[in-house]
């Protein structure tokens, strides 16, 4: 194949996204953890993991990963915003 582990990767990121517009909720987060053990240091991808939960309906951890994003990066609008989503 003549796809780098990065693209493999991120094409792992995309399938995520669309499992977690189909309600695949496991199968997004697993892709999901996958991307983040290639990026560890890509604290989005925590938000994206928050955001899966959260429509999984696991609120509690949805705002535990986000809140670790947001406390990685107190900058990091996209945490700011989903943070104060998941409060609602």
């Amino acid at each position: 194949s003549s796809l780098t582990e990065s693209d493999r990767v991120m094409l792992h990121y995309g399938l995520s996204q669309l499992d977690r517009m189909e309600n695949n909720y496991e199968s997004s987060k697993k892709l999901l953890e996958e991307v983040i053990d290639f990026y560890p240091g890509k604290s989005i991808l925590l938000v994206d993991l928050g955001l899966v939960e959260l429509e999984a309906g696991n609120k509690e951890r949805a705002l535990a990963l986000i809140q670790k994003a947001y406390d990685s990066n107190r900058y990091d609008m996209w945490a700011t915003f989903q943070m104060a989503r998941v409060w609602m």
